[in-house]
């Protein structure tokens, strides 16, 4: 285990909890506490003992008193728990970053219409079945747009750091307003901003990555400059009198940027905001207020657009070398897509399954997120470049078992952990 090369050894209290030992019953569960020296290493979660100590019995359960990663508050200030040399020595874009897939999909509204981002063979399949009952067609569609369970401030607890923002202007409910959509309409953007800098605000080592990356019912210039002033609005602290926005220039490149840089100067928030779908077109409003532009990132090269796991894990595999010498940003993709023959074989299941079945969740995060974690870890721990990415994927805090493994983790929690094998040059 790569080991940073400054560490610090640290003596703390842990209770080893002995069951099911040979010479005990159930019920007779023991408990002793003991000292050990660990070395903190640049994963909060992660501990190397120092001196052995016998293992009485078959299983055992050790639980530091000054907490680890599994506790939701390490994993909420995880960035700020990294060692020294990591947080000023190496670059944010090398740092694997957990990060989710349609993050303002935890609310969806049934009651406002189907999205400008619909498919057109799903929204003609959606007016079928609106033909029958309108219940019937929004309970249909928000098991297959819901790509997340929590909140942006819960999400942030449980440790992602990079939003995948897909925002649509339009009237819902007699008001006009930004909101985050998936065939529906979610969250509204201004309340999911609000909750970052609300955790921010309780989290200072913190950092924030927000990805604008599609924009519907947005043509006109005004559309983006409103939309920009609620970021520069929300993100601005008045106590401090200054904005936490990244500002972008050529001379203060992001390939520079580290963790206690960015805390130091305050603007703990990074947003790129570009159109996905023409990432050089150039958003004024954006460049104006000096926006990460496209160029700093690539977010959609690695969607495989498949309901095949090895599929996935082949078009990740093809590229390997573009994922590991970029230098930028570079999200990964981990999410399987359902395409129209899939919703519609589904179909009975998602009305009539009480959500066991027919969803996002059970027919594409269940199949792929096991696979997802120890792919991640093989890919990151053999390549030669030793350098993290930002990993998204749907149900981020859904807790898995990674394959070949017998120890329940979320997604978040295993990619927070692959930074103990990423290398400071």
């Amino acid at each position: 285990m790569q080991m940073l090369s400054k560490e610090i050894t640290r003596d703390v209290h842990c209770q080893r909890v002995f069951k099911d030992a040979p010479h005990t019953s159930r019920d007779d569960t023991r408990l002793k506490e003991f000292s050990i020296s660990v070395f903190w290493n640049c994963s909060p979660s992660l501990y190397v003992i120092s001196r052995k100590s016998q293992v009485v019995g078959e299983r055992s359960v050790i639980t530091c008193t000054m907490g680890c990663c599994s506790s939701k508050r390490n994993q909420a200030d995880w960035m700020n728990s990294l060692g020294d040399e990591m947080r000023n020595r190496l670059p944010l874009w090398k740092l694997a970053l957990p990060g989710s897939h349609d993050s303002g999909t935890f609310q969806l509204n049934r009651c406002c219409g189907i999205a400008a981002d619909c498919d057109v063979k799903v929204r003609i399949g959606l007016d079928l079945l609106s033909a029958i009952t309108c219940c019937v067609s929004s309970c249909f569609i928000h098991k297959w747009g819901q790509c997340q369970a929590l909140n942006f401030y819960q999400q942030l607890k449980a440790g992602v750091r990079y939003f995948d923002m897909r925002v649509e202007k339009g009237t819902c409910c007699g008001r006009e307003s930004y909101n985050c959509v998936h065939t529906l309409r979610g969250a509204s953007v201004r309340k999911c901003m609000e909750d970052v800098k609300e955790f921010l605000l309780k989290h200072e080592g913190e950092v924030v990555l927000l990805d604008f990356n599609r924009f519907f019912g947005m043509e006109s210039d005004e559309d983006h400059i409103n939309l920009v002033a609620m970021l520069e609005k929300v993100f601005f602290d008045r106590d401090k009198d200054r904005s936490m926005l990244y500002r972008y220039s050529p001379k203060n490149s992001p390939q520079d940027l580290t963790l206690n840089k960015l805390c130091q100067d305050g603007t703990r928030v990074i947003v790129f905001y570009y159109d996905a779908d023409h990432p050089n077109k150039t958003l004024r409003p954006a460049e104006r207020s000096q926006l990460l532009p496209g160029s700093t990132i690539k977010s959609q090269a690695s969607w495989a657009n498949t309901m095949c796991v090895e599929s996935w894990q082949k078009k990740q595999n093809n590229q390997s070398d573009a994922r590991h010498n970029a230098d930028k940003f570079y999200v990964c993709q981990g999410v399987l897509t359902p395409g129209t023959k899939v919703v519609l074989k589904n179909a009975c299941n998602t009305l009539c399954c009480c959500g066991l079945k027919g969803t996002i969740k059970t027919e594409c995060a269940d199949k792929i997120n096991p696979s997802l974690m120890r792919w991640m870890k093989d890919d990151v721990q053999n390549s030669e470049t030793k350098r993290g990415v930002i990993f998204s994927a749907d149900f981020v805090s859904e807790e898995y078992c990674e394959v070949d493994e017998h120890v329940a983790k979320s997604f978040a929690q295993s990619v927070i952990e692959l930074n103990q094998f990423v290398k400071v040059n």
